[in-house]
């Protein structure tokens, strides 16, 4: 696929464009007889490196009241890989990227863990390919939008700890797999988020861990739904 469209969406033009087509291929299109070069786990490591340290240089120009702790949980926040996956869908690299038939078959091209890895792949290419500036160019408008929501702490818990301080005066929230379905390399699991005996919210994730979070997020919302009625 033509390249050029997210070039425009990144923003930034490669001198040199086989860098991306690197950055976007996953190691299991390629055969293991083939040079690392030639897939995307050189650019992640690189470009997790970079992310680390622009981003760290934004939040610490943005926040000059804040602490070390506060700045690193902020930093967290912004770079964890349900971000960074938020980040590469916003961009499409899911269209793009090169994958092998195994990852095909179960839409690795959708799952946060390869997209994350793309993500950071794509700004360890654009560091080898413009530089510092352009570099941090990219990662100051990848992660501007939610650079305030990162400094405060309710925004920085997990949806699970969130529900729970929701609904503390209430009682506990406890959860419970409903049901489990596909083939071991690509299971679905669904889980109910359950308070005092009465299901708040439901959700299905590719672990045991996404579907609960999936159900609290699903929970978070039914409830303030109900509070802007």
């Amino acid at each position: 696929m033509e390249l050029d469209v997210l070039q425009n969406k990144l923003n930034y033009s490669f001198n040199d464009p086989e860098l991306l087509q690197v950055a976007l291929t996953h190691s299991s299109f390629l055969n293991r007889e083939l040079s690392e070069n030639t897939h995307n786990q050189r650019l992640e490591f690189l470009g997790d490196a970079v992310l680390q340290l622009y981003s760290s240089s934004m939040l610490f120009s943005h926040f000059p009241e804040a602490n070390e702790s506060s700045l690193s949980q902020a930093r967290a926040y912004l770079v964890c890989e349900e971000s960074l996956a938020k980040h590469a869908r916003q961009l499409g690299l899911g269209q793009y990227l090169l994958l092998g038939k195994g990852e095909l078959l179960t839409k690795g091209n959708e799952r946060d863990s390869i997209l994350a890895d793309a993500m950071e792949a794509v700004i360890g290419a654009v560091f080898l390919d413009g530089g510092e500036s352009a570099a941090k160019q990219l990662i100051y408008a990848l992660l501007q939008e939610n650079i305030d929501d990162s400094i405060v702490p309710e925004h920085r818990l997990d949806a699970k700890t969130t529900l729970q301080m929701t609904c503390s005066s209430i009682g506990t929230v406890e959860y419970q797999i409903l049901s489990e379905s596909g083939p071991d390399h690509a299971k679905q699991f669904t889980a109910a988020a359950i308070l005092n005996g009465e299901t708040i919210g439901t959700g299905s994730g590719s672990t045991k861990k996404m579907a609960q979070k999936n159900a609290a997020i699903d929970a978070l919302e039914h409830i303030k739904s109900e509070r802007t009625k």
